[in-house]
């Protein structure tokens, strides 16, 4: 591809000549796997690295996003962050462990911002979580607002509401 950057040991180990292009990647093993995906920037060990044909994401942290397959344009910062995410999009997740366990794209557009927010939630949907551990043994229920520090940490995964979370 044209225009990518890469530098470290195995960054964009998998990039062609008529890959994907704009790229930018700096860390061992970060966006190893790229193929066909444009317009990535992933700094950090194993950022991004199993981005095949993903485009548009900035991911940030040791292994942040480091499944993300076919995601597209997700914001994912922080160590482990997002780490289980494979074709999800429009991701804000900033934090350490932040939306580490999604798996499914029902969990498109989910943020969750703060060291363990929305950590345990895999394909709920049209969820928020802010703050140090916001809605962190949420996994499934969807339309959850959790704001503040634990906000809805102890939520169970099913049949929660978003007053479970204040």
């Amino acid at each position: 591809g044209l225009n990518n950057t890469y530098v470290g040991y195995e960054c964009g180990f998998g990039a062609s000549a008529t890959g994907g292009s704009g790229n930018a990647a700096v860390g061992t093993d970060a966006l190893t796997a790229i193929t066909t995906g444009a317009n990535n920037n992933c700094i950090g060990f194993g950022a991004g690295k199993a981005i095949t044909d993903g485009d548009s994401n900035i991911i940030i942290g040791k292994n942040a996003g480091d499944s993300a397959n076919s995601a597209n344009q997700n914001i994912i910062i922080g160590q482990d962050a997002g780490s289980t995410l494979t074709s999800t999009d429009a991701c804000v997740l900033i934090g350490h462990d932040a939306g580490k366990a999604i798996s499914s794209t029902n969990a498109n557009g989910m943020i969750a911002i703060g060291y363990e927010a929305g950590t345990a939630v895999t394909s709920a949907y049209r969820n928020v979580h802010i703050g140090i551990g916001a809605g962190k043994s949420i996994t499934t229920s969807n339309d959850m607002i959790c704001i503040g520090h634990q906000a809805g940490a102890d939520a169970s995964s099913t049949g929660s509401t978003a007053s479970d979370c204040v």
